[in-house]
């Protein structure tokens, strides 16, 4: 569904966080429309992955108004790379939590970001649900199909759940 959509895979599955697939037409989007994430989280890679949860940008100098109330802690990443790929794929080289340098990236060919907007991430879809809040960071229940919840290389990442 996503593939059909236009949505563009950002990186590969990574335990925690799952599988990003991205609406490009909202990357640098200043307003908050519930109906309209950035990028829908998928159980993996497969084109029968299923849905389990949505990530929500904010391209504004602060965190967005986002949600009702105070659970929804949005965040920065720093030292994030990217580099699209011919075929219009995103290529990740490491995860945008390892705060890489301008060189790391250089090596990879890719577009360094110094800091990049604001973000939540919503595990709203029953069953993916986060034991660690509905807008945490990371999904623990998110992992690899032979039940690995690391991997060495994230821009390699693992089959998805």
């Amino acid at each position: 569904d996503a593939k059909a959509a236009g949505l563009q895979q950002a990186g590969n599955f990574v335990p925690g966080s799952a599988a990003h697939y991205v609406d490009l037409d909202r990357g640098l989007a200043t307003d908050f429309l519930l109906d309209r994430p950035l990028a829908w989280l998928y159980s993996g890679t497969s084109d029968t992955s299923t849905v389990v949860g949505v990530m929500y940008y904010g391209a504004t100098d602060g965190a967005p108004e986002g949600f009702v109330g105070p659970l929804d802690v949005w965040h920065q990443h720093t030292g994030a790379c990217y580099r699209i790929e011919a075929d219009g794929q995103i290529y990740v080289p490491f995860s945008p939590d390892h705060d890489g340098t301008r060189a790391e990236c250089a090596r990879h060919d890719g577009q360094y970001i110094e800091q990049t907007g604001w973000m939540v991430h919503a595990w709203v879809v029953p069953g993916w649900d986060s034991p660690s809040g509905v807008f945490s960071h990371d999904n623990p229940d998110i992992v690899c199909a032979d039940g690995r919840r690391t991997v060495v290389d994230q821009s390699v990442g693992c089959v998805g759940a």
